[in-house]
């Protein structure tokens, strides 16, 4: 039998490499469909997860080697947090539902323990991808709103949202995501962009920008003006631009956001919003959507004040609000805590929220990252939106945050 030459012969090593890479490639294929996932199928998501830890173990039995990392594994105590809170928990169905939300917790950031590291194409392809399918999920939203004007300035005077894909607030929060972290590539990473890159960051987050303010959602819009305003102050601080210059943005954001206070869809919100509140100071506002997030909070702290240590049980959380809720006459829509941070006291108490706060931002210790500022905005993003609603209830949250943070935590120029 003939001899192989070297540069023919196929060794145990590449071909375990080459498996390898190819594992690798599916899970990068599985992370860039789950940002059309998280917009329009909760069962892509699912799949997507699957997938990624699959090829992770895979690609971990054909390595044999694991590279610890503590940022990474940081964020399985967001999980854990509710994993113990069984303890206390009689009602263990519901304590299960909560559990399977924070799974991926648990699982996905050893699995990109195993994919690390992810490079730079990989992340700046990630970002485009979020912002081209979140700007054509805005079409529909926004023909909606051309063409329907008058219906939707109704509904807004009635508490009630424009329709978009997913939940409106979760929408605002991404597409916040989507403006700033554009942005932070046109400033920050600039260098790493082509020339399409630049027009595809700078056309998508001016649409989304607009677009977010005729859907004229709260949370999104602040978290925009925010995340601005950081950033600015930041690049003044470190010297990347002159005060002066920060002095001419804030102005110019401050007539931005008055005009555009001034149309008929903010105004339309704003209206309805202190009508909400002048109803929940005379009667506690039964059934307005802002009296209803502000009794909820009401609740959580009450809870909190009953079971400082543990909590409720994140199991018993929905039965201990349902009570106090019969209690005041309420509705019979019984919400959760309308505030991640109150929502975690009442149903973990003092040891669940040390686990939950620690375990969240414990990897922004990761200064040395290239792509700290980008983890910054996705944290100031999370970080604002637990002040008024529980957004890691929700898979899509979930999903977002961990495909995104996980990411960048296993950027290769860490």
């Amino acid at each position: 039998m003939p001899n192989l030459s070297q540069a023919h012969r196929v060794t145990p090593n590449h071909y375990h490499c080459d498996m390898a890479s190819r594992y690798r490639q599916i899970a990068y294929y599985a992370l860039f469909c789950m940002i059309p996932a998280i917009i329009y199928s909760k069962a892509l998501i699912t799949i997507c997860y699957v997938i990624i830890v699959i090829a992770a173990i895979m690609i971990q039995v054909q390595k044999r080697t694991f590279s610890f990392n503590k940022s990474l594994a940081a964020l399985c105590l967001i999980g854990i947090s509710i994993v113990l809170s069984g303890i206390n928990s009689d009602n263990t169905g519901q304590w299960w539902h909560h559990t399977l939300i924070k799974l991926p917790f648990l699982v996905i950031p050893f699995a990109f323990m195993v994919l690390r590291p992810i490079s730079r194409d990989m992340i700046r392809t990630m970002h485009l991808i979020l912002v081209v399918v979140l700007s054509i999920s805005a079409v529909p939203p926004l023909l909606d709103i051309l063409q329907n004007h008058q219906e939707i300035l109704d509904r807004l005077s009635r508490g009630q949202p424009v329709s978009t894909p997913i939940e409106h607030v979760k929408y605002s929060m991404f597409m916040a995501y989507g403006v700033i972290s554009a942005l932070l590539w046109l400033v920050y990473y600039r260098s790493e962009l082509s020339s399409s890159h630049v027009k595809c960051f700078g056309i998508g987050a001016s649409f989304l920008f607009v677009v977010m303010h005729l859907l004229a959602v709260r949370t999104g819009l602040v978290i925009v003006y925010a995340s601005l305003a950081f950033f600015a102050i930041h690049a003044a601080w470190i010297k990347q631009i002159s005060r002066r210059q920060v002095a001419i943005a804030m102005t110019a954001a401050v007539i931005v956001m008055y005009l555009l206070s001034l149309t008929p869809m903010i105004q339309t919100k704003l209206g309805y919003m202190f009508y909400d509140w002048e109803q929940y100071a005379i009667d506690g506002g039964v059934n307005y959507s802002d009296s209803e997030r502000l009794f909820s909070l009401q609740t959580g702290c009450e809870l909190f004040r009953d079971n400082l240590f543990l909590g409720t049980g994140i199991g018993d959380l929905y039965d201990s609000c349902f009570e106090i809720y019969r209690q005041q006459s309420r509705s019979d829509l019984v919400n959760y805590p309308h505030s991640q941070y109150i929502y975690q006291l009442a149903g973990t108490g003092l040891v669940g929220i040390i686990l939950f706060i620690g375990g969240f931002l414990y990897p922004l210790t990761r200064k040395s990252n290239k792509y700290y500022y980008l983890l910054l905005a996705l944290y100031i993003n999370y970080a604002l939106s637990f002040l008024v609603e529980n957004s890691f209830e929700r898979s899509i949250s979930v999903a977002f945050f961990l495909a995104f943070v996980a990411m960048l935590l296993s950027s290769a120029e860490d």
